[in-house]
């Protein structure tokens, strides 16, 4: 279920992306959000209609505040977030039991601005078991990290 909702919103950005583009120019001056332990910046169109779709772009480790996602995706209308988890730069350290709260920290911020409608996950290299990760506790909830045909409890 989870795998077919994303793939309808990835058909869905990509027709509007072809459907709007120049409608909107990137924004010229993302605005640094400090999250808690999550750092982000936030990137929308400098003009054009107010976004209702955001798009959250990270990696797992590595430093995405300036990934040319966010800029490219802000020249076509949407909203995107570029954000680093808490454990930017530091592999070793990943813990999975914590790093899904980075992202729910994102989801929420960008939920509670105004006319956002819907949430996009945009993983990339190590940012793409994270989102899947995310997604499938998000709707499973906890119980899909547990059971006998899984490597660890």
């Amino acid at each position: 279920m989870g795998i077919a909702r994303l793939l309808h919103a990835c058909k869905w950005a990509i027709a509007a992306s072809i459907a709007m583009p120049g409608v909107a120019l990137a924004q010229s001056h993302p605005e640094f959000i400090p999250l808690g332990r999550v750092s982000a910046a936030l990137y929308k169109p400098d003009s054009g209609p107010a976004p209702h779709i955001a798009f959250l772009v990270s990696h797992r480790t590595a430093n995405n505040l300036n990934n040319i996602a966010c800029k490219e995706l802000a020249k076509r209308g949407f909203l995107a977030l570029c954000w680093n988890t808490r454990f930017v730069n530091n592999e070793a350290a990943v813990r999975w039991e914590d790093i899904a709260f980075d992202v729910k920290t994102t989801v929420d911020y960008v939920r509670s601005l105004p006319g956002i409608t819907k949430v996009i996950l945009l993983g990339h290299s190590g940012g793409s078991p994270l989102m899947s990760y995310y997604e499938a506790v998000a709707e499973a909830g906890p119980n899909w990290c547990k059971g006998q045909d899984k490597l660890i409890q």
